[in-house]
């Protein structure tokens, strides 16, 4: 059983609860998703700061998005499954 897999069991078998546990994230189309077991690429911009954070699973590429729309705020988006 892939590692995904076993996370997604897990999940299952806490109940209907809104809470996903520790280590699981669901991505752009609602799948379950592992980032920590997974390879990951950073891309910065001129100045250093982190644009986006890429994870494969050797298949599959999921992307997310860091803005900083002013010096306080750092938004980060959902994993989003690249096509």
């Amino acid at each position: 059983m892939a590692e995904n897999d076993v996370y997604a069991e897990r999940f299952r078998n806490i109940g209907r609860t809104n809470e996903v546990p520790d280590g699981i994230e669901i991505d752009s189309t609602g799948n379950f998703l592992v980032p920590d077991s997974m390879q990951k690429t950073y891309h910065e911009d001129s100045v250093g700061r982190i644009e986006t954070i890429s994870v494969t699973d050797g298949t599959s590429t999921w992307v997310k998005t860091v803005t900083y729309p002013n010096a306080y705020d750092t938004v980060i988006s959902q994993w989003v499954k690249q096509p």
